[in-house]
């Protein structure tokens, strides 16, 4: 993270290399195949998309179709690499608090 992506105060997690290769095999076992050949499969319930606009590995381009696969989504697009938001996990956690308090207070739809 410090060398590919200029991240210097992340803390270092035990388990991230096991993590990374996991997360590696998740990808090719379900993403890769589902991106050529996807499965109609809707959703109505409220759906926060963050996108990462810098991130090498996943392309915002990766989710210009998702809108016709979730109905109720509310994409947040922000100037971040793969891991930014790993290095501010306090930013992406007060993202979350606000889209499940504006589902809770009835400002976003809940269409379930």
């Amino acid at each position: 993270m410090r060398k590919l992506e200029g991240l210097n105060h992340v803390s270092i997690n035990p388990t991230q290399l096991s993590d990374g290769v996991h997360g590696v095999k998740l990808y090719r076992a379900n993403f890769i195949r589902r991106l050529f050949r996807p499965r109609q499969r809707h959703t109505e319930v409220p759906v926060q998309l963050i996108v990462a606009s810098a991130d090498r590995f996943v392309r915002p381009q990766l989710f210009q179709h998702l809108p016709r696969w979730a109905a109720n989504l509310k994409r947040r697009e922000v100037l971040a690499s793969h891991w930014q938001l790993l290095a501010e996990p306090q930013q992406l956690a007060a993202w979350l608090r606000e889209f499940t308090a504006a589902v809770d207070s009835g400002s976003i739809d809940r269409r379930n």
